[in-house]
């Protein structure tokens, strides 16, 4: 067996999140701040996070400015243990932000200042680097131009690589044509309802079968933003999950007033479950056992404000869910 040096490794931008607790997201007008914080953020980045705070050895690759938010996203990492030795720091660009609106209903409005972020380019990824993982985690940038050093990290990981990908929705506006050379080397796709429709001009069921035909070997489509909902104090959050062959939707509902975490931010929510479904792919678990892990880790993320600080680590979750989902 490979001995990994490194046993996961996310690649993505990374910023820091400016999350506004609002009574009502409007599209004109005026209402009341509840609550503001700050916090470290981006997708893979917090996906890294998550895996790291389960055990496991990470490393990532990203961008940050020489400001005192870059200082912060670096600190991050090594407080968290996590190797940010190709955290580069692009002395030409602020570190890139994002202000997030968010209702306690879980509806949010997001405006992003990508800053360094789109200066990392195919010069700044050491692929030995990369190498030495037994996963790279690839997340969105907000650039065309780090679509073509997506592409090309993908077509050059080695095959024994598990290799997951979350596009976001600048990518899966490029469609899925343009997508297909990445996706070919998929292990693990992560992506949303909104973001694989637009990608397909399908709906997400069609749209995850071709997918899958396209060489994704499993497909994750979170439902939250279109099937989330609040009614008598509480929301449930819906899955897609798909292989070549099985399927399974996931429904979660968290009472407001009842369940042990209190709804908070359901920001860096679907980051929480590829944390999770990430760990139970790692350890050769079904896709069934993999989406619950998933869940078991979204649901920590949103008793908390900010898309880390509720992540549990490998003790919180056997504690709460049985030793039985782990390898011993």
């Amino acid at each position: 067996m490979t001995a990994y040096r490194l046993e996961a490794i996310g690649l993505g931008a990374v910023h820091v999140d400016h999350i506004y607790t609002v009574e009502q997201i409007l599209h004109d007008g005026e209402c009341v701040v509840t609550e503001s914080a700050s916090f470290p953020g981006g997708s893979g980045a917090n996906t890294i996070h998550g895996l790291s705070r389960l055990g496991l050895k990470c490393g990532f690759i990203g961008a940050v400015g020489n400001d005192p938010d870059g200082n912060l996203l670096i600190s991050d990492f090594e407080n968290a243990g996590i190797d940010n030795r190709y955290l580069l720091v692009k002395n030409e660009a602020q570190t890139g932000s994002v202000v997030s609106l968010s209702e306690s209903s879980g509806r949010r409005s997001t405006y992003v200042n990508p800053g360094a972020n789109n200066y990392l380019d195919l010069s700044d990824v050491n692929l030995e680097y990369l190498s030495q993982a037994k996963l790279v985690h690839m997340s969105t940038f907000f650039n065309q131009n780090e679509f073509a050093l997506c592409h090309e990290i993908a077509e050059r990981l080695a095959p024994d690589i598990l290799f997951s990908f979350s596009p976001g929705s600048l990518f899966a506006a490029q469609g899925i044509k343009k997508l297909a050379p990445i996706l070919s080397r998929t292990n693990a796709l992560f992506t949303n309802q909104q973001d694989i429709e637009k990608m397909t001009q399908k709906n997400y069921q069609r749209a995850t079968d071709m997918c899958i035909r396209s060489g994704c070997e499993h497909v994750v489509v979170t439902l939250g933003e279109s099937r989330r909902f609040q009614r008598k104090g509480k929301i449930t959050l819906q899955t897609y999950i798909r292989d070549k062959d099985h399927e399974c939707h996931m429904e979660s509902t968290v009472s407001l007033r009842k369940d042990i975490r209190t709804v908070v931010d359901t920001i860096g929510a679907a980051d929480a479950f590829t944390t999770g479904f990430l760990f139970g792919l790692m350890e050769e678990k079904p896709i069934e056992e993999c989406g619950l892990l998933g869940d078991i880790s979204a649901r920590f993320c949103i008793g908390k404000l900010g898309a880390r600080s509720g992540l549990p680590d490998l003790e919180a979750l056997k504690e709460r869910f049985g030793m039985h989902y782990f390898t011993s």
